[in-house]
């Protein structure tokens, strides 16, 4: 019982805190993908989307982002991971790609569209 004594006495709430603290953290750099492209870093669970909201024009603050982090950025907007492609030609490139051909539908386009039943196929035809 003196083992757990020393245990508990050396475990506070400030102690235990800056663990968990530092455990998230931890985490939440580990579960980034290596292989996306660079972008701007935000807050742990909000990610950028404070700084995109307070600039105002976001279609102008995610073209200032483009300036400095080339024409295919990354970023964090509330927990969920965007890639965001600015320019035309990249736009052209990464939709005849193959790999982002037919994605499935996201839960925001089900809602926009109220398509529910659409048998989890897309089909982007550009004109």
């Amino acid at each position: 019982m003196a083992f757990l004594d020393v245990i508990f006495t050396l475990l506070t709430v400030k102690s235990v805190l800056v663990g968990l603290a530092a455990l998230f953290i931890a985490t939440w750099f580990y579960r980034r993908p290596r292989n996306l492209p660079p972008g701007p870093t935000g807050w742990p669970l909000l990610g950028y989307f404070p700084n995109l909201i307070s600039a105002g024009d976001e279609y102008k603050n995610l073209t200032r982002l483009a300036e400095t982090y080339g024409p295919v950025f990354s970023m964090n907007l509330g927990g969920t991971l965007v890639v965001v492609v600015n320019s035309f030609a990249s736009i052209k490139e990464a939709l005849s790609h193959p790999n982002t051909a037919a994605r499935p539908p996201t839960s925001f386009y089900k809602k926009m569209t109220e398509d529910h039943g659409y048998d989890n196929k897309f089909t982007l035809l550009l004109g």
